[in-house]
């Protein structure tokens, strides 16, 4: 939460530097602070049957190497942004699962930017197919991973708990990508400013 309060303060003092269309979607943000502690802890339920474990803590498909039939991970440092400390410190599974869901996220718009070059006139066409792609290879990767660590209580067993906090880990990691956003690549802002607003707005349906 304290980071998502820093977040908060730096949106507020940049809003306006912002595109008129980025800046939509962090006044929507800021008007739905007060209410995210509440949310957050929501989404974490009381008790979860599931272990904590060291894991990747930066995982995004550019630490994913393909050579020929072989597949190797790299890069176990965690989030460069991360105290040592904090790194070190075991976590859920759910929290890389959350990291390679958001870098799915990611190589979306990266696409998108690259064939909207090559063919400008195919804007809404070119949204279809990706949005489409985007949506299968996040179900594909989490429904494989499920049904690999059934038996394992690396995954909560009962889904909806599951869910909760799958979603718990994925705002962590948007509000982090905000931060590296604002530091590095503000253009990039409305990538993790729509990851989090789909989630918000995906409970608020739920509890309508």
């Amino acid at each position: 939460m304290r980071r998502a309060e820093r977040i908060q303060e730096a949106l507020k003092a940049r809003r306006d530097s912002f595109p008129e269309t980025d800046r939509s979607m962090v006044d929507s943000l800021l008007e739905s602070m007060p209410d995210l502690e509440a949310q957050l802890r929501e989404l974490l339920p009381d008790a979860v049957k599931g272990r904590k474990i060291r894991h990747h803590g930066d995982f995004h498909l550019g630490q994913v190497l393909i050579v020929k039939d072989d597949v190797s991970i790299i890069d176990f440092e965690g989030e460069p942004r991360r105290s040592v400390a904090d790194r070190r410190k075991k976590a859920p599974a759910a929290r890389d699962v959350a990291g390679l869901l958001r870098s799915i996220d990611y190589s979306t718009t990266a696409a998108f930017e690259r064939a909207l070059r090559n063919a400008p006139d195919e804007h809404g066409k070119i949204t279809r197919a990706l949005d489409i792609w985007r949506e299968r290879s996040a179900a594909t990767f989490v429904d494989t991973y499920r049904k690999t660590v059934a038996d394992h209580p690396l995954w909560p067993g009962d889904a909806r708990k599951a869910d909760r906090v799958l979603d718990f880990f994925l705002l962590e990691k948007a509000f982090y990508e905000i931060g590296y956003e604002l530091a590095h690549r503000p253009e990039w802002l409305r990538v993790p400013l729509t990851g989090i607003l789909k989630i918000l707005s995906a409970k608020q349906e739920v509890a309508a």
